[in-house]
């Protein structure tokens, strides 16, 4: 049986539902948490800022970072009267004259100007289409 200290980051092996102020939430096989308190069979973990889990040591395990974590970042892609497509964190965003104004604060990106993606990308999207719901994973390359 592994012994957990206090501080440790672990993932749970199987979902568990878990009921915060009347809602039910579920934590899931790769959600992080970080161990709490150490006694007995069961251990307390933190998921997040809001739920706290008593789990039997048998059903979490060591959190391992490894280089083949990714990122994904969600948000909206819009075209301008130009062609030009820009990347907006916010769904929050109206049609000008010739380009989207996207809600203050927001991070917007235009993808042209980057020189990384093909100017051709989605083909589909024009600046009469709505804003384009999109993900973008950033994950190490194979080697």
């Amino acid at each position: 049986m592994k012994n957990y200290n206090k501080g440790e980051k672990v993932s749970v092996k199987r979902c568990y539902e878990v009921h915060i102020n009347g809602y039910i939430t579920d934590v899931c096989p790769g959600e992080v948490g970080t161990v709490h308190w150490d006694c007995g069979d069961t251990v307390e973990v933190y998921f997040g800022d809001y739920i706290m889990l008593e789990v039997n040591k048998e059903d979490i395990e060591p959190c391992i970072s490894e280089e083949s974590e990714e990122v994904t970042i969600d948000g909206w892609l819009t075209r301008s009267v130009s062609g030009n497509i820009v990347f907006s964190d916010s769904s929050e965003c109206r049609r000008g004259n010739r380009v989207w104004y996207h809600k203050e604060g927001a991070n917007v990106v235009d993808l042209d100007e980057t020189g990384l993606f093909p100017n051709n990308l989605f083909p589909s999207l024009t600046w009469d289409s709505d804003p384009l719901p999109v993900t973008i994973t950033i994950k190490p390359k194979k080697q």
